[in-house]
């Protein structure tokens, strides 16, 4: 069963997919792996022992006029958005810490994600169409190591469907993820997500 089987079987069936397991393309657009930049040199893993990446208290709209305002108001994206990625992160066995100063003095590595965009369209008989983007950029003593775009969907149908709020929750879970396994081989240009 291929993954556009998996979507429409989804959909029908009111499943809200939104799953970090799924085989991902094995070419970024730059040419590479997934993850190394497009001249092939790697750059040193951010995950070495001992070494600590700086993440916000948050992951920020990078501007609130793309957001929707009921998203604004009750999803608390930017906040569930920091929590799960520190939890993916340290899942990987990576030292990461949540310090705005230290974000901000940009000394050691530091881990800078923004939401750039959410969407969120569909109805009972299409179903519910949500997905959230992402770019984040890393760096060491504010050099710039490598940096990533991303996305997750989530589809749900007419009978599953339990609010948008959770539905994007659930794609950042996955993208948290993804982010939290791309900090192990950080590349320029990476692409992570769908």
């Amino acid at each position: 069963m291929n993954k556009r089987t998996l979507i429409v079987a989804a959909a029908l069936f009111g499943i809200a997919p939104c799953p970090a397991a799924w085989p991902q393309d094995t070419q970024t657009p730059g040419g590479g792996a997934p993850g190394t930049a497009a001249s092939g040199a790697a750059p040193p893993a951010a995950g070495a022992p001992g070494s600590v990446i700086y993440i916000g208290r948050d992951m920020p709209y990078r501007d609130t006029k793309a957001i929707g305002r009921a998203i604004l108001a009750e999803c608390s994206l930017p906040q569930q958005g920091a929590e799960l990625l520190e939890t993916a992160a340290r899942r990987e066995g990576l030292n990461v810490v949540r310090n705005d100063e230290a974000v901000k003095a940009g000394k050691g590595r530091v881990l800078q994600v923004e939401i750039v965009n959410t969407t969120s369209f569909g109805n009972a008989y299409t179903g519910f169409h949500k997905a959230v983007e992402v770019k984040g950029r890393l760096t060491e003593d504010g050099n710039e190591i490598g940096d990533f775009s991303g996305r997750r969907d989530a589809l749900s149908g007419a009978l599953a469907f339990r609010g948008t709020c959770s539905a994007l929750r659930r794609c950042l879970d996955s993208l948290t993820s993804d982010i939290a396994q791309w900090l192990k081989n950080p590349g320029k240009n990476s692409r992570v997500g769908n």
